[in-house]
């Protein structure tokens, strides 16, 4: 109801629905008021002739101040009544009636509910806390038979080089191979050795075995020979070939010295892993 007038309502809607769509929507602010628009402003704001002729050959839109030209004077009294004044006020509520407004709502958020949580430095790990990892590999030491003085040997030790290198499925360990014929077990993480092996000599013991029952055959051959094969023995054979399990189940890998190839149960997988993978290496031997 509006004075004697009664308005009937649409369909489907109520009279707070009605309250609500009739909210007054406040028009926009005039912007302040700047230095050019005081009665006593400076120099710099007043123009001079050839930019009053200026401003009168371009658009009203156009000019700095639009219909308003910067005037000085003496002291407030002396301002008159602005000539301008009604037709800006005509065309300011023609703005108004003629441009659509909206209505924004403002949102009362907190402004920390905005910034994402971040994790703990615990949740995002594996990540690297170290500039790099060194793994020292010990120097290897063996002995040589001297040719000047007979019957004397005398101990070499040289820097072991690595001639290998495999990585485990999960990343957690690596292995190395040496030309001392050690094979190492290291901890990636920190560096740590954990296990070595001597293949070397496993390979050695057993081709010592195998010139034993040959020894009767070889009689005939030179002591000079002989001399020479011993010193070839006493140095230690490299591990040219190293390769992880890629089953990640059985905790084991295989290294190769020579023509040889050994089967090693690391031991990272526990005690029942290593047991059933020293019984396949001994089915495969027999």
């Amino acid at each position: 109801i509006s004075g004697d007038t009664v308005y009937l309502a649409p369909k489907g809607k109520n009279s707070l629905t009605l309250s609500l769509s009739a909210q007054h929507i406040a028009p926009p602010k005039k912007p302040p008021p700047t230095h050019a628009e005081s009665y006593n402003p400076s120099e710099e704001y007043l123009p001079t002739d050839e930019q009053l002729k200026e401003w009168e050959e371009l658009e009203t839109a156009d000019r700095p101040h639009g219909l308003f030209v910067p005037t000085k004077f003496k002291n407030l009294r002396s301002v008159g009544s602005y000539q301008h004044l009604v037709r800006e006020a005509f065309e300011r509520c023609l703005d108004l009636y003629l441009c659509p407004r909206v209505m924004k709502r403002r949102l009362n958020i907190d402004p920390e509910s905005l910034v994402p949580s971040l994790p703990r430095a615990a949740d995002l790990r594996p990540f690297p806390t170290a500039m790099a990892v060194q793994f020292d590999t010990p120097a290897m030491t063996y002995s040589v038979k001297s040719a000047e003085e007979e019957g004397e040997s005398k101990e070499v030790k040289e820097t072991a080089m690595v001639r290998c290198l495999s990585v485990s499925p999960d990343g957690q360990y690596l292995v190395s191979g040496a030309s001392d014929g050690f094979v190492r077990m290291w901890e990636v993480q920190t560096g740590r050795l954990l296990r070595s092996w001597n293949i070397a000599a496993l390979v050695l013991a057993d081709k010592k075995d195998k010139d034993d029952e040959k020894a009767d055959e070889n009689e005939n051959e030179t002591t000079t020979k002989e001399e020479d094969s011993k010193q070839d023995k006493n140095k230690p054979k490299p591990v040219v070939s190293i390769e992880w399990n890629p089953n990640s189940s059985h905790h084991c890998l295989i290294a190769a010295v020579e023509n040889c190839a050994d089967i090693i149960a690391t031991g990272t997988g526990g005690s029942d892993d290593a047991e059933l993978i020293i019984m396949h290496q001994l089915q495969y031997d027999l």
